[in-house]
């Protein structure tokens, strides 16, 4: 049987094999994105430093994968050296300040992608990095106050979550009365994030702010639980495909929450009537949590 020690010495000769892995999956698309054809048009003085700011952003923990996709396609699209500069340092301070990247790296791949100009990608990203500080400040709140992390980056993504609300008009009291009834119920942090989704996706399918806010607190009043909130959004879904207005969604809402009890998958609204004539939710696509942003309505540059 193999000592302690011997155990311990096998397990950083695997940590440190990974390490190595990584590193040279770095390398490797530093040095690709150095010798690529887009990287050889920049004139050589301009090269360089712009070379310095990625490999400081590499550093400071921003994906090189990302990075070099990023410079090759906004190269490619006529981006000037100064433009993808500015992006990669937007990167690197938003990861030094600890917020998450991932929407923000999304931001900039679908801008890319469907071919946004920079000065409106920059614009959006630019918002959506002060919405994930404040969005940062709001969850840490809730945080302190009880609200607990539980499996995986739950924190990130509730960030994120919170961040794309805002982009849609969601008031930060809206959040923080949401997460301060989530608080007292010790709900984790995970039904906060799926709380402001549902609120989310129900003003980018055209509810009002308000509205959205009253029926996400009324179902946290009826003690729903986060499957409850994605079935809710299936049944608007539905509603909206069947031809309801978002009026007739929202009574038909509340009235079910009025007389069903604990929800969709408990033993009330799941059996409730239907006020519109639709199939209900069987076969309906569903919504999903934590859209980046960029398309549909409100905050994002889609359709702009």
């Amino acid at each position: 049987m193999k000592s302690i020690k011997t155990r311990i010495f096998i397990f950083c000769i695997i940590l440190l094999a990974g390490c190595g892995v990584a590193s040279a999956d770095t390398g490797k698309d530093m040095e690709e994105l150095r010798l690529s054809p887009e990287m050889s048009a920049v004139p050589l003085d301009e090269r360089e430093s712009l070379l310095k700011i990625l490999n400081d952003a590499v550093k400071a923990g921003v994906p090189s994968t990302d990075i070099a996709l990023i410079v090759k396609r906004g190269l490619a699209r006529g981006w000037e050296s100064k433009s993808i500069k500015e992006s990669v340092l937007l990167l690197t301070k938003t990861e030094q300040q600890g917020l998450p990247l991932t929407s923000l790296l999304d931001r900039f791949h679908q801008g890319q992608a469907k071919g946004v100009p920079f000065e409106r990608v920059s614009a959006s990203a630019n918002k959506l990095t002060e919405k994930l500080s404040a969005a940062d400040g709001m969850v840490g709140s809730l945080m302190r106050g009880g609200m607990k992390e539980g499996k995986g980056d739950e924190k990130g993504k509730t960030i994120q979550t919170v961040a794309r609300a805002m982009e849609r008009s969601v008031p930060d009291a809206a959040v923080m009365q949401i997460g301060a009834k989530l608080m007292k119920s010790n709900s984790p942090l995970s039904k906060l994030d799926a709380a402001v989704s549902t609120m989310t996706n129900a003003i980018e399918m055209g509810m009002q702010p308000a509205q959205a806010s009253k029926m996400m607190n009324m179902a946290i009043d009826k003690g729903y639980s986060e499957t409850d909130m994605m079935m809710m959004e299936r049944e608007m879904f539905s509603m909206m495909r069947d031809g309801a207005t978002m009026n007739d969604v929202m009574r038909n809402m509340e009235t079910m929450m009025n007389s069903g009890g604990m929800g969709f998958s408990g033993s009330g609204m799941g059996g409730g009537a239907m006020i519109h004539n639709g199939t209900g939710m069987s076969g309906s696509p569903g919504m999903t949590h934590g859209g980046s942003g960029m398309g549909g309505g409100g905050g994002g540059m889609h359709g702009r």
